[in-house]
């Protein structure tokens, strides 16, 4: 006979198999004790010849249909387990009794068919005699697929099958995967599931009996049967011991009966916990149920007793809040190094979906503020040249560091109160040292400018008149990009994204005019003849250049084969202007940041900034591989001022002298009249503008800002650093990429697996550069040449020169089968290349493993 394939095939073998077996046999019953017969044959198809009949209540029609409509056929009649007529008074009362006594009942003793079947050992016996109704279910069958042979199939197997079944689960679980699920149900959302699953445990002695077995081997504690939150002692049990294991218990813990110990053990619960925390379908509930479920285990009271600094083996979200905290009190701006080195620990144990990253990242740039505020040996140098070279070494990262703080500041979503405001007070002292810092720098530059009479022309860099006769080669085809207000800083971070393509490019710094504002720089960079002053602008070669087309004519007239065109006019179907990218000069004029930046908030500029480095590298990307453009410059017209802090109308300069031109950072004026706090400059002293021997451009010293229409936290014009240092960018395609990977090494050599898990650090030992692209590394652990845990990927690809702590990753690996020698190693391999491991280093195996864990 064949068999219809389908979800309750054993059954329905089993009933197939009465009749076949009982040729005379035309009635079988079915009393069904837990609803699972129901379930699996009320949807089912049957084989020509069989009637299948769940009970209905109406006994008559069953008579009658026995008699005339099912006549002839095999009948299978399914009853309610309470019907079934097992005592005298019930065999007297059953309505079918001669139909039952002529018949046969199906029997859940079929256990020894059971075993037959599969070739399972005698002690097993006992277990599926008093479960053969779980075990012959199809859901449990077949997620026991493979496990039902004499060598496979154990107590323990069918246990965990039964207990995943009243989970809900389609799949065998482990252990872990089990006490997981149970916390989870303690959450008041999955009140009807808890519900559902304690009814169905407390029928099965058996089953009950042996979770509550594996829960006092590992927490010394059973589940808590009249407690709505029965897994309450687990929980706290599992997070207090997840947090401490690796501390020595102190006197004044008031947590300390709850401590565990024994390698087997916490083994055991780093599995449980890391199942839980990192399950992808299962994290976000689970930490959820250990919140709700161990809340009396205070993280705040654990800080206070082992300190912020203390060891903690795993961090819960609430746990590194205090850490943080602590991290902005006592080290951001006294040890900021250490602070790196904690932070980075901290977000990679943490994980990638940690909702308390963006807070170690604010953390992280505000150390590395401080870093690199520590550079700056002196304020008072002798000439402008070095003042130009403490920049390049030293502020610009000063500069970059303070924007990247502010940028993820604004990412924060403040829920805690102490950290909130730990966090706002120390981005206000940073806000005010970045102010303070600026300004003496800049003060003492233009000081040292005037003292020195060299009106800004010693500086050794290449004025922005000079720019185009310095770069046009007319024998190359050459694609300039001035993105407005690009500021030497950015343009920094934007060569960064750059170098992890295989182009070749270069950052130097140019001197841009004063003032240095778009109306002046920007057309000083088109060929030209003459730069006049023209009240409050400026004329090039007898020209105003406000307009794109004003300026692709000025550029024609220098060389007929070239274009002005603004960025968001050929951005988006760059393929669509290939022929315009064919022409030996291409100006594309990017305005991201200045026409976003002013009066906006720090959160936009910063936001601004972000977009144009990302802008940028996509679109020289584009270029460079897509219209085969070799040669691409990018630069700048000005930079700019930058603080998050509000400027009050005390703290501008007030003009009280005639101007010509005026803006928040500078003013043109024919008085000479000495003004508190302000350094003039005769103009055609400090430009190559022609202008009256009379006009003087001034500007606050320092970074001062004037009253006067403009922009305050976002500001230009004036002659700081920031402003008048602007970058270009020669980046150049190669045809082939010679650059080499970064190498890697281990930070300590003294590996030993605890616990089942190893754990170390990679460092990666040069930054990613245009020298040096990323690496990504495969790390496993082998005992000879078995595998002994999974295959861990690790890209190094940190663009920091100077800091090790953003170039030292951490890495876990866990043991996932038995290993019998105290040697294991470990190997780190490039992922193209599995042959030579780039690390080989001999590991210390000091745990023990559970095979069904």
């Amino acid at each position: 006979m064949s068999i219809i394939n389908c979800d309750n095939i054993m059954i329905q073998e089993r009933i197939y198999n009465y009749f076949e077996r009982n040729p005379q046999l035309r009635v079988l019953f079915l009393f069904d004790k837990m609803g699972v017969y129901e379930g699996e044959l009320q949807n089912a198809r049957w084989a020509d010849g069989y009637q299948f009949h769940a009970f209905d209540g109406k006994w008559f029609n069953i008579k009658l249909k026995l008699n005339q409509e099912w006549k002839g056929q095999k009948v299978v009649l399914l009853f309610p387990w309470e019907l079934r007529p097992d005592s005298e008074a019930k065999m007297l009362s059953f309505p079918l009794l001669d139909v039952y006594a002529a018949n046969m009942e199906f029997k859940d003793e079929s256990y020894a068919e059971f075993m037959q079947r599969y070739g399972l050992g005698q002690d097993v016996a006992m277990f599926v005699k008093n479960h053969i109704d779980e075990l012959t279910s199809s859901k449990i069958t077949t997620m026991l697929s493979g496990y039902l042979n004499a060598e496979s199939f154990s107590t323990d197997l069918g246990v965990r099958a039964i207990v995943s079944s009243y989970l809900g689960d389609k799949k065998l679980l482990e252990w872990d995967g089990i006490i997981v699920k149970m916390m989870i149900l303690d959450l008041k959302s999955e009140a009807k599931r808890q519900l559902d699953f304690y009814v169905k445990l407390q029928k099965h002695r058996e089953i009950n009996k042996a979770i509550n077995e594996k829960l006092v081997s590992v927490f010394g504690v059973t589940y808590s049967p009249n407690s709505q939150a029965k897994m309450a002692d687990v929980a706290q049990r599992l997070k207090y011991n997840a947090i401490t294991q690796s501390l020595a218990v102190s006197p004044e813990d008031n947590y300390k009966s709850l401590k565990l110990s024994g390698r087997f053990v916490l083994d055991q619960i780093n599995r449980i916990y890391e199942k839980g925390m990192q399950d992808n379908f299962l994290s976000s509930k689970f930490k959820a149920a250990i919140s709700e479920l161990a809340e009396s285990i205070k993280e705040s009271e654990l800080i206070r007793v082992y300190g912020a600094k203390a060891p903690f083996y795993y961090l819960t979200e609430s746990l590194s809040l205090p850490i943080i905290a602590d991290a902005l009190v006592n080290g951001v701006a006294t040890d900021p190094i250490d602070v790196l080195d904690r932070m980075r620990s901290l977000s990679l144990r943490l994980g990638p979906d940690s909702t308390q990253l963006n807070f170690v990242h604010f953390v992280e740039a505000v150390a590395m503020f401080y870093d690199s505020v520590s550079h700056v040996e002196s304020y008072k140098l002798d000439t402008a040249a070095e003042y130009v070279q403490l920049y390049m070494e030293v502020i610009v990262k000063i500069d970059r560091n303070y924007r990247r703080a502010i940028e993820e500041y604004y990412k924060l979503t403040f829920a805690d109160d102490a950290v909130s405001h730990q966090v706002s007070s120390s981005k206000h002292l940073m806000d005010e040292k970045y102010a303070r810092v600026c300004n003496m720098v800049n003060y003492e530059w233009i000081e040292c400018v005037r003292d020195t009479n060299s009106n800004f022309a010693k500086t050794g860099l290449l004025r922005q008149d000079e720019f185009y006769s310095t770069y046009f080669d007319p024998t190359k085809r050459l694609i300039v990009i001035i993105s407005d207000a690009l500021r030497y800083e950015v343009a920094d971070e934007l060569i960064e994204q750059l170098g992890k393509e295989k182009h070749a490019a270069t950052l130097t710094p140019m001197l841009a005019l004063l003032p240095t504002d778009t109306k002046f720089c920007k057309p000083a960079l088109l060929p030209h003849t003459e730069l006049a002053l023209n009240g409050g602008g400026m004329l090039v070669d007898n020209k105003e250049l406000s307009s794109t087309k004003s300026r692709s004519e000025q550029l024609q007239k220098y060389r007929p084969d070239s274009v002005c065109v603004n960025f968001s006019d050929v951005c988006s179907q760059i393929q669509s202007h290939r022929e315009l990218f064919k022409k030996q000069l291409v100006y594309v004029f990017h305005d991201r940041i200045d026409s976003n930046g002013h009066g906006q908030s720090a959160e936009d500029v910063v936001a601004n900034c972000r977009k144009a480095i990302d802008e940028l590298t996509k679109f020289v990307h584009s270029l460079h591989m897509t219209l085969n453009c070799y040669n691409v410059i990018i630069t700048s017209d000005h930079g700019f001022l930058f603080n998050d802090m509000t400027f009050e109308e005390k703290d501008k300069i007030s003009i009280k002298e005639e101007t010509i031109t005026s803006s928040s950072r500078y003013y043109l004026t024919e008085s000479d009249d000495a003004v508190m706090g302000i350094s003039k400059f005769p103009l055609n002293a400090v430009s190559p503008m022609k202008a009256p021997a009379s006009v003087l451009y001034a500007t606050p010293t320092g970074t001062n800002r004037l009253a006067a229409p403009g922009g305050y936290g976002f500001a230009h014009g004036g002659a700081s650093l920031q402003e008048m240092l602007v970058p270009i960018i020669v980046s150049n395609r190669r045809a082939t990429n010679t650059k080499q990977k970064v190498n890697v090494t281990l930070k300590n050599s003294n590996l030993a697996m605890v616990s089942s898990q190893l754990r170390f650090q990679l460092v990666q030992k040069e930054a990613v550069s245009m020298d040096m692209i990323s690496r990504r590394v495969i790390c496993c652990v082998y005992e000879g040449d078995t595998p002994v845990t999974e295959p861990l990927a690790v890209t190094l690809e940190s663009t920091d020169p100077q800091h090790i702590a953003k170039r030292t990753y951490d890495v876990s690996l866990r043991l996932n089968r038995s290993v019998s020698g105290g040697l294991l190693q470990l190997r780190v391999y490039d992922d193209m290349d599995d042959k030579n491991p780039l690390i080989k280093e001999t590991v210390k195996n000091n745990t023990i493993i559970e095979q069904d864990f």
